[in-house]
């Protein structure tokens, strides 16, 4: 956690909390939002996930001279 951006951690802790809250009270996120897109950690990752394969394309493409 110390290498992540200070807005990753602070949202991490916050769905942290969250879930914890509504573990507590036995809700579902849904009954407060019920229309809500759930796709957690889409954002924070998607940067790096593009990064990655860009690397990996990258490698392909240096080691074609091996095939």
């Amino acid at each position: 956690m110390q290498l992540a951006d200070p807005d990753v951690i602070k949202g991490r802790m916050r769905r942290l909390k969250r879930a914890s809250d509504l573990s507590f009270k036995a809700k579902e996120l849904t009954d407060y939002q019920p229309d809500m897109k759930y796709e957690p950690f889409k954002l924070e990752m998607w940067d790096d996930i593009k990064k990655i394969q860009k690397r990996n394309e990258e490698a392909l493409l240096l080691d074609m001279h091996k095939k």
